[in-house]
């Protein structure tokens, strides 16, 4: 009866999504998640090794230009799952993805 219980409260944990957009106050939480990333997924999202440093510089340049960045959030239970970076210069637009387990 126990192993049904815990199986039951497992199937019906609910999980609940949401998105939001991040303000320009809210940039140092993008960077300590970057940062709590592994070397493997870092690698993939920026496509070279980058050190904590990079990190805190890109940090300042959106900082500096956030009209040329938007970077949307995806929570799972309140807990960060997912980012999408969008950023435009002139005609051209970049979009940076990483989806991790929360």
């Amino acid at each position: 009866m126990l192993k049904l219980r815990f199986w039951l409260e497992s199937f019906l944990e609910i999980k609940l999504l949401t998105t939001e957009y991040l303000t320009s106050h809210q940039l140092q939480g993008y960077g300590s998640w970057l940062k709590s990333q592994d070397p493997d997924t870092l690698h993939l999202y920026f496509g070279s090794t980058v050190s904590t440093q990079s990190i805190d510089q890109l940090i300042q340049r959106i900082g500096r230009s956030p009209q040329n960045n938007r970077i949307l959030i995806a929570k799972i239970n309140g807990v960060w799952a997912g980012i999408i970076h969008i950023a435009t210069s002139n005609k051209d637009v970049e979009f940076g993805i990483i989806v991790s387990a929360p």
